[in-house]
């Protein structure tokens, strides 16, 4: 009984990484060019921090996949 749970349940899970593998695969680029620029950005914001700036004004990024980055909201 608990076998045959687990191999469906891991069948499932091959389906599902079957399905969206591919989907991820062809957006690699953009994913590695979103990363370069994040890390560029985070340079720029700890060099700004480490020059003693307290107001640091940072590019925004689109969102992905529904992570979104912080507004314009100033409290943030």
């Amino acid at each position: 009984m608990v076998a045959g749970s687990l191999l469906a349940v891991g069948i499932v899970m091959l389906i599902y990484l079957g399905t969206t593998f591919p989907q991820a695969y062809d957006k690699m680029s953009l994913y590695q060019a979103r990363a370069t620029a994040w890390d560029a950005r985070q340079k720029m914001i700890l060099d700004e921090k480490s020059a003693g700036q307290m107001n640091i004004t940072v590019p925004k990024f689109d969102s992905i996949y529904g992570i979104t980055e912080l507004g314009a909201n100033p409290a943030n």
